[in-house]
């Protein structure tokens, strides 16, 4: 849990072809692939699992590890394994770039509920009658990925995109959800602009002006689609990382606050204690504490 910083996993570090994708068996990864330190990525995951058990922990958050689930990793979320029974499935690795959108439909991962969205659940589990396509995907994707067929990029980049699409519908379906119409885009817009941005815009009216929407337009759009202000999103983004912070580098409170944007620490930890009930040192101490426990009884 100690370090000067937390490691990031860049993805020429895994990859061993010509794309920024890639598609693997997880039970023919290295140990080190399932390790049980926290560390982040600067692209893409989804898991598919079909078996084995234990714990998954996404961002403070212990997913269990359940068969015919989905697990969706953002860049730069902080993730680690705690397995009990070993876990067989598929991970699917890309970068941001290797799924484009189109005139007609500009779909980027951050148009997914499931990524860069830290209100949401990043795992989905599936009933069996639902579970299928995605066992077959999974297997032709990693036929097309290992041959070198004509035309292997855009297959690939056609059946990540309908792997996505259909989890989509499934995830908005299971919570609830509808994801169709021009208020919910400007939303979706304005969350991936602050998951860009929060370090240094702190406030409704700059990402407003680059949405090209008045401030208080944003804010009721925001309200109607989620139910929480423009601005709580904001600051959760913010707490978010600061919790990153805390819990897995070596980061001074000052410092955190400064990468931040946050000119007076103080301030800062006034901020933080607002938002999360407690002090930054406190929040550190009992994260640590409990994260400490975890690994050693998941080891």
């Amino acid at each position: 849990m100690t370090g000067s910083a937390l490691p990031i996993h860049q993805f020429n570090s895994h990859k061993k072809q010509d794309l920024p994708f890639e598609i693997l068996q997880i039970e023919t990864l290295p140990e080190i692939a399932r390790t049980p330190l926290p560390h982040r990525h600067t692209f893409y995951q989804v898991f598919w699992i079909v078996s084995g058990s234990g714990h998954h922990s996404i961002d403070f958050e212990p997913c269990p590890i359940i068969p015919r689930t989905l697990y969706f990793i953002s860049t730069g979320q902080v993730h680690f394994w705690g397995i009990e029974q070993p876990i067989a499935g598929y991970v699917i690795l890309f970068t941001e770039e290797f799924l484009p959108g189109s005139a007609f439909e500009p779909v980027t991962p951050r148009t997914f509920s499931f990524f860069h969205r830290p209100e949401h659940s990043p795992m989905l589990t599936l009933p069996p009658e639902h579970s299928r396509p995605f066992d077959e995907l999974c297997q032709h994707m990693l036929q097309e990925y290992q041959g070198r067929a004509f035309g292997r990029l855009s297959v690939l980049q056609a059946q990540l995109r309908i792997l996505l699409v259909l989890a989509e519908r499934h995830y908005t379906e299971h919570n609830g959800m509808t994801s169709s119409s021009v208020a919910d885009l400007l939303v979706k817009n304005y969350l991936g602009l602050i998951d860009l941005h929060f370090r240094e815009l702190h406030h409704v009216s700059d990402y407003a002006a680059r949405l090209g929407v008045t401030p208080g337009h944003l804010t009721d759009m925001t309200r109607a689609c989620t139910g929480i202000s423009a601005s709580r999103f904001i600051h959760r983004r913010i707490v978010l990382e600061a919790q990153r912070l805390l819990a897995y580098s070596e980061q001074t409170i000052a410092e955190i606050a400064f990468g931040l944007s946050f000119d007076d620490p103080a301030y800062f930890s006034r901020f933080f204690r607002r938002e999360c009930g407690m002090t930054p040192t406190r929040f550190r101490d009992d994260i640590r504490k409990k994260y400490h426990d975890f690994r050693i009884s998941s080891l």
